[in-house]
């Protein structure tokens, strides 16, 4: 009983403790890159009476709504934003909490890179879907014959639509 007390249930606690704030560590991952996406995503919608000139305005002005309590673990991110030629550049970084550790096991020395923190940028290709999709509508109406500047019944839908 004592050889397992003093090496194998402190070698468990430490393997467990690793484990737990490696799922913290992909948590947060996953949660910035996905929140990164989303902002970028509903910034970049063509939006009718919409305040927000860029992409990069709306999501700086939306982040902090979007990561709010969300990141158990983790340090609340910081998400950067810039408008680049019909893209939207997004940057998050965030650290996994590890105060717990107190520099037993695998937290870098004095001069090295912090293993915890994670920084993640994404870019976002800036496109006008709606512009798009009515083009494919009037080439495929213009194919079958049909005419909605017309008035004809079966332009825009009907048979044959997917």
């Amino acid at each position: 009983m004592t050889v397992e007390a003093s090496l194998i249930v402190p070698m468990a606690v430490g393997i467990i403790v690793v484990l737990i704030y490696t799922a913290f560590y992909l948590f947060g991952m996953c949660l910035l890159v996905q929140d990164m996406y989303i902002l970028g995503l509903r910034g970049s919608r063509p939006d009718t009476g919409s305040p927000y000139d860029s992409a990069a305005q709306y999501v700086v002005d939306y982040a902090p709504e979007r990561i709010a309590n969300r990141y158990f673990g983790n340090t609340p991110p910081e998400i950067t934003a810039q408008d680049e030629s019909g893209t939207v550049r997004i940057t998050g970084e965030t650290e996994t909490r590890h105060g717990v550790m107190g520099g037993y096991f695998i937290l870098p020395g004095e001069g090295q890179a912090d293993i915890w923190a994670q920084r993640y940028t994404v870019e976002l290709l800036i496109q006008r879907q709606t512009d798009h999709i009515r083009q494919v509508k009037r080439a495929r109406d213009l194919l079958v014959g049909r005419n909605p500047a017309a008035g004809d019944a079966d332009a825009g839908g009907g048979e044959g639509t997917e």
